[in-house]
């Protein structure tokens, strides 16, 4: 007889876990639990879509940031042409009084 009054017990303990368990996480309506489902699933959809997005963003910045690298690269040879040559130089030098009395008048 014990062991029917404990495969009863069993039971109705194991009964009374799983009922508060569906109680817990409203487990009884399938319905209400698939559209959850349904709307979680098109969350992550909707996030993955979204990563994929700011992915192409990310890259089209890269040839962006590539292609302004470039071109600040062909500036600056074109400046340090500018500033090696003959006539910039001399330009410096005649030029250089008058940045020296600029100078002064900025201290005073």
């Amino acid at each position: 007889m014990q062991a029917d009054e404990l495969r009863d017990a069993s039971r109705e303990r194991l009964l009374a876990e799983i009922g508060a368990l569906q109680h817990q996480y409203d487990i009884s309506n399938q319905h209400q639990l698939l559209g959850r489902v349904r709307e979680l699933e098109m969350a992550l959809l909707q996030s993955r879509d979204y990563s994929m997005g700011l992915s192409a963003e990310v890259g089209e910045l890269r040839a962006t940031i590539a292609a302004l690298q470039k071109n600040n690269q062909k500036l600056r040879k074109t400046a340090e042409g500018f500033t090696s040559s003959r006539t910039w130089r001399a330009g410096r030098m005649v030029m250089l009084p008058v940045r020296i009395v600029k100078q002064i008048l900025k201290a005073t």
